[in-house]
């Protein structure tokens, strides 16, 4: 109830909504009770982007629905699986599921108009109540009592008619809070039990004993300072307390007072403050308050810098770490059996006999802890830290029909990271925000999309130039047309950010744009080709109609691709046979690249290039076994003005001459030996200004030790890992 009127009246913010939705018992009425799973409402509106607001519920779900049954319909040329069709589609209905109900909740959270009676909000606010809240039937007896108290309390409120003739929701919604707001009840005799609350609320009471918790300076007394917006200055010429403008020194003053009313509740007092902030790793310090008690039981004036010192005092003790806790409270009794467990441990360890050989840390989660804290800090690569050679789901995990170029790439940069993504299958769970620009993601993307649709409307047009031909006025405005299709196609989706941040974007790509069809003119000029309708994201290993792209490897074994080509450009050589030239696009920096003239697969960092040349060979050998009379050289093209309009390599690499296909082999056959031995060590690679160059960008930078520089260094001397240092290692010359 509580969670229903919040939203009544609110933005409809999508944390606001799923927290009532995955916390409450909801009923969806109108929604099947088999397609309500609250879990995937909230996946899917995060991958919806929606943030707040009844239109974004509306036109974000809806788009991502309409794409999501776009890339379905694939099925039927074969682009996709049946399961993964299957799939899109249950995900859309559930996205419009999503949409039907928000739009219907909406609805029915329009509380009656201000002015009205008591009587009409109670019901209105009962009425909805009811509408989303579970079967009575299914309610247990202990919080059908709670209901029941919740139906009285509602119906106490109309008794306000005769104080208030004329409420507002805001009124009615105040006074339900504070309705709501009392205790349910209690357990046990009155007067006995543990109260927990701030000093003020224990004023006047009486206790046995009070306990202080959390005595840190800048919290007890609170750091208070003056508004910005309203100084003590403007305040006394205000009128100061009387005008109900506390000065800052009056309250002080006040939480002076309620502190010391809190410790004159008991005879007996304890005050506790936490040596360090186990969070922010800094120490703590004592607050005045706590240092003013305790100079009064010592005699003296005592500083913070005292108090460790005078630890055989019989009014202090000084608790240095969990572990002297125990000793603290080894004469007292365990609160359960977890504290007498702990305690078994420390007095086995405390005689020194290792945690390991006692009898309760044989089995369970507590062998599995220590195990993980001693092998993590062992100097040999073990199952704790990406040893899974002896892992018997492995293979099971692992075992695809086809790889994607990138995700060896991942292997080869950090392989606990392609284990994470690749092998179980994690990844980052994103938190839709008001976004204020363009991320460079989407502005990727959306590059990729214009140029993609462009180079296929001009082909089929007819008005593809020729090697050396400029483009002419009616393709500028071909790619101005299908520019200002994908900006609108972006701003329904939402992910544009603010309008003036959206503009100023937008004019940046269309001068990008722009440069683009001069940078082009000028690659086909230089080498020679022209672009082809299909050849623009071109498959390949897709299954149906696309070849399959499968390398040989020096051992004997064979590895297949799957993927697609950004763009194929196709030309003539001087002996009459066929020239392709591949490119992917990029649209960031191109620093990472620059080390391709000299190793044009970077330790196995870079292998798209090399695929792709054989696809781009697979495919205009239609399979008629002529893939070797293609001549491909592939590099990948900055097409925005951060990058210069440049190409990495310089010269496109040619990855099917003889040295770059023994080494192509010699690289995959290290990448996929590893990952079939089961080393995956997290390497977070080269420490820079940005932190460490393998951990940047990756999901799981969270999940790894923040000395991962120190933990590399101790297994990087596994003789496991030495085959993955051969790959990653620079050469000696």
């Amino acid at each position: 109830l509580t969670g229903l009127m919040k939203l009544a009246g609110s933005d409809f913010a999508r944390d606001d909504v799923m927290s009532w939705l995955t916390g409450c018992p909801v009923k969806p009425p109108g929604t099947p009770a088999s397609r309500f799973v609250p879990s995937r409402w909230d996946a899917i509106s995060r991958k919806a982007g929606v943030v707040r607001g009844l239109e974004q519920w509306d036109l974000r779900l809806a788009a991502y629905a309409d794409n999501l049954e776009r890339r379905a319909d694939d099925e039927d040329r074969g682009e996709i699986y049946a399961h993964q069709a299957a799939g899109m589609k249950t995900e859309a209905r559930a996205a419009r599921d999503l949409a039907a109900f928000v739009k219907a909740l909406a609805e029915s959270l329009t509380p009656p108009d201000d002015g009205g009676a008591w009587a009409d909000f109670r019901g209105w606010a009962w009425r909805t109540f009811e509408k989303y809240l579970t079967s009575r039937a299914d309610i247990p007896d202990a919080e059908f009592a709670a209901l029941q108290k919740i139906e009285s309390r509602m119906d106490e409120l109309e008794t306000a008619q005769a104080i208030d003739p004329s409420p507002t929701f805001d009124a009615f919604r105040r006074a339900l809070d504070e309705a709501l707001s009392a205790s349910a009840g209690r357990l046990g005799p009155t007067g006995e039990g543990v109260f927990v609350a701030q000093f003020a609320a224990a004023a006047a009471m009486r206790f046995s004993a009070a306990y202080f918790v959390g005595m840190i300076e800048g919290a007890a007394p609170p750091a208070l300072r003056e508004n910005p917006l309203m100084p003590d200055r403007e305040r006394v010429a205000a009128g100061g307390a009387d005008a109900g403008l506390p000065l800052l020194n009056e309250r002080r003053a006040r939480e002076r007072l309620q502190y010391l009313s809190a410790m004159a509740t008991a005879p007996r007092r304890t005050l506790s403050c936490p040596v360090a902030d186990p969070v922010g790793g800094r120490e703590n310090h004592p607050s005045r308050w706590m240092l003013e008690t305790a100079s009064a039981l010592a005699g003296e004036r005592v500083a913070a810098a005292d108090l460790p010192s005078m630890s055989g005092a019989a009014w202090l003790d000084v608790i240095t770490s969990p572990e002297t806790a125990l000793e603290t409270v080894a004469q007292s009794v365990p609160a359960d059996v977890h504290d007498y467990d702990v305690e078994r441990v420390w007095r086995w360890t405390r005689d020194g006999r290792p945690a390991r050989n006692h009898p309760i840390a044989k089995s369970g989660s507590l062998a599995r802890a220590l195990d993980l804290g001693r092998l993590r800090n062992a100097r040999r690569l073990t199952e704790w830290d990406g040893n899974l050679s002896k892992s018997r789901g492995l293979s099971r995990i692992l075992n695809r029909p086809r790889h994607s170029p990138t995700s060896l790439e991942r292997w080869a940069s950090c392989p606990f990271s392609y284990f994470l993504g690749y092998g179980l299958r994690i990844g980052a769970l994103d938190k839709p925000e008001d976004t204020y620009s363009l991320s460079p993601l989407e502005r990727g993307s959306l590059i990729h999309d214009i140029l993609e649709e462009f180079i296929r409307e001009t082909a089929k047009a007819g008005d593809s130039p020729k090697p050396g031909e400029r483009w002419d006025d009616a393709a500028r405005e071909t790619l101005r047309r299908v520019a200002a299709r994908r900006f609108r196609d972006r701003e329904r989706a939402g992910v544009t950010g603010r309008r003036l941040a959206w503009r100023l974007d937008q004019d940046e790509m269309l001068a990008d744009l722009d440069a683009f069809l001069e940078w082009d003119a000028n690659m086909r000029e230089r080498f020679g080709v022209s672009p082809s309708p299909k050849l623009v994201e071109a498959q390949f290993g897709m299954g149906g109609d696309t070849p399959d792209v499968e390398i040989a490897l020096n051992g004997g074994e064979s590895i297949r691709f799957r993927g697609m080509v950004d763009r194929i450009d196709v030309g003539e050589t001087e002996t009459g046979g066929r020239r392709a030239l591949v490119m992917d696009y990029k649209t960031g920096s191109k620093y990472p690249y620059d080390g391709l003239d000299d190793d044009p697969f970077d330790h196995g960092k870079k292998l798209q290039l090399a695929v792709y040349s054989l696809a781009a060979r697979a495919i205009l050998g239609s399979g008629a076994g002529d893939e070797a009379s293609i001549e491909a050289r592939a590099a990948y093209a900055f097409v925005t003005g951060r990058g210069g309009f440049e190409i990495r390599p310089n010269a496109p690499a040619d990855y099917n001459a003889p040295g770059n296909q023994a080494k192509f082999r010699e690289v995959l056959g290290a990448i996929l030996g590893g990952i079939q031995s089961g080393v995956f060590p997290a390497n977070p690679g080269e420490s820079g200004y940005y932190g460490y160059e393998n951990c940047r960008f990756c999901d799981f930078d969270s999940l790894c030790p923040s000395r991962r520089d120190v933990a590399w260094e101790r297994k990087s001397g596994d003789k496991m890992v030495a085959g993955y240092l051969d790959l990653i290692r620079e050469d000696d010359d």
